[in-house]
């Protein structure tokens, strides 16, 4: 089994510093996909949230003419 030392002789600078940019390049775009798949997941969560909401026990309890009735 070699080791990264064994590999240094044949390592050119603009190689690594290519393979380093290119590293860069993937993490970024991986951590933007999870932000926006983070935000996708909040904003659905919070669309559910008042979805729910607006569809709990809308009997005539919330009526404007029961509110009154109730003061």
């Amino acid at each position: 089994m070699q080791t990264l030392a064994d590999y240094l002789k044949y390592m050119q600078t603009g190689d690594i510093l290519a393979a380093t940019e290119k590293a860069k390049e993937k993490s970024r775009v991986l951590l933007e996909d999870q932000g926006i798949a983070v935000i996708a997941l909040i904003f659905s969560d919070l669309l559910v949230d008042l979805v729910h909401q607006g569809t709990a026990d809308l009997s005539g309890a919330y009526h404007p003419a029961e509110l009154v009735k109730q003061t």
